[in-house]
Formats: structure tokens, C-alpha cells, sequence
């Protein structure tokens, strides 16, 4: 049943987009180095890093996503006849959708929901196309789907209620606790697509901004 598979596909890719960004904040409150948030490339070594976590924390939702489209086609297949049209107009809608998405989450997603936010209002679209796809296809009344969709609720939630918090806040909190052991305080923490600010009180009364997470400037009060 296509539609019944459309539906795990979705949900499976919820809960893979939630692993990753637990997987960020898991790996990135371990790595004491401005080099995992914003990857700077120094080496032929960095590349190979770079890589790496990429696989780890983009890899099985890049899968799931590659497997939703040929599904989706075969869904909107009509009859033989029609087949040709149906499919071109899933490429169609597909290819519009990954353009308005990329500019949507670049330019609006940021500067509304910061990248945490939206990331975690993609996950819910997802969850919430896959719970549909379910309902339309019957898989709920069916106990063994229930089971499976109830299994993969549980792991979204566990791993949402994990990196509730902006996981990049997070990581950049750790590094500042580990630098300043006598206290900060957060002033700001903004995002836009030209670059992510953060003001920082010390207890020291030094006041630092960060762009990127990397300190660029600071001031004193005198005396």
C-alpha cells in the first residue's frame, strides 16, 4: 500500500530530522572548538570531519526524502494513460517546492522562527503529512500499523522533549561556561541570514559580542 508506506516515510522522517539535531547538541556539548558550529575549513582534515557529520546527522533523513518522491509519483498515477501527466506534475510541484522552501527557510524561517524553531515546525509538517497519509489509507484501524506509528510517535517526542532547546545556543552556552567559570549572563541571541549575534555580560562587567559564536568585540566599563 503506497500511501500506508507514504505515511511511516513521514513519520520515520520526522524522527529522523528530531535525531538530528539531538545528534548536534549531543556531539557539539563535547567538542570544546568554534570549528563544529560554523566549520571553518583549515585542512584537507576538516573536510573529512565535515563529512563525516554530515553522514551522521543529515544522512537518514536525506534517505527518507529520496524515498518519499517515487512513492509520491506513484501515488498521483492515475491510470496508464495519464501516468506521464500525473508524474510531471509531482516533478513540478516538487521542484517548485524545493525552491519557495530554500528561499522561505533562508530569508523568513530565520528571521521568524530562528533555524531551531524552524526546524522544529518542518518536523511537526512532517509528522503531521504522515499521521494524515495513515488516516487516509485506513493503516490506523489496523492494529500492526498502530503499533508502528505509536513506536515512531514515541521516538519524535522522546527526541523532541531531547533538543527542546536551540541546540546551537546550547553548544555556544557550554563553551562560554567552560571559558568564564565566574558567571555570564546572555544579553541577546539573534539570528538573520547574514549572520548569528550574540551579546554576553561577564560578572566582570566585560560585555563581549560574538558573531557566529566568534568573539569579535568587547568593552569595559571604566573604572
Amino acid at each position: 500500500d503506497p500511501l500506508t508506506t507514504f505515511g511511516l516515510i513521514e513519520l520515520l522522517l520526522a524522527a529522523a530530522a528530531a535525531a538530528s539535531l539531538a545528534a548536534l547538541r549531543f556531539i557539539g556539548t563535547s567538542i570544546d572548538s568554534p570549528a563544529y558550529l560554523y566549520s571553518p575549513l583549515n585542512s584537507a582534515a576538516d573536510l573529512v570531519l565535515m563529512a563525516a557529520q554530515a553522514l551522521v546527522m543529515i544522512g537518514p533523513a536525506a534517505l527518507l526524502m529520496g524515498l518519499l518522491f517515487p512513492l509520491a509519483a506513484r501515488l498521483c498515477r492515475v491510470d496508464a494513460a495519464g501516468s506521464g501527466t500525473s508524474v510531471g506534475r509531482v516533478y513540478a510541484w516538487n521542484t517548485l517546492g524545493g525552491i519557495l522552501g530554500a528561499f522561505a527557510a533562508g530569508f523568513w524561517g530565520l528571521s521568524l522562527l530562528g533555524a531551531h524553531g524552524s526546524f522544529l515546525f518542518l518536523i511537526a509538517l512532517n509528522a503531521a503529512a504522515g499521521a494524515a497519509a495513515l488516516y487516509a489509507s485506513g493503516a490506523l484501524s489496523r492494529g500492526r500499523f498502530d503499533r508502528r506509528a505509536a513506536g515512531v510517535g514515541l521516538i519524535l517526542v522522546l527526541l523532541c522533549a531531547y533538543a527542546r532547546k536551540d541546540p546551537s545556543l546550547e553548544i555556544l552556552e557550554g563553551r562560554l561556561r567552560r571559558s568564564y567559570p565566574e558567571g555570564f549572563e546572555i544579553l541577546f541571541h539573534d539570528e538573520s541570514p547574514a549572520a548569528t549575534i550574540t551579546g554576553v555580560l561577564l560578572r566582570t562587567r566585560l560585555r563581549s559580542l560574538l558573531v557566529n559564536g566568534i568573539l569579535t568585540a568587547g568593552t569595559a566599563d571604566a573604572g
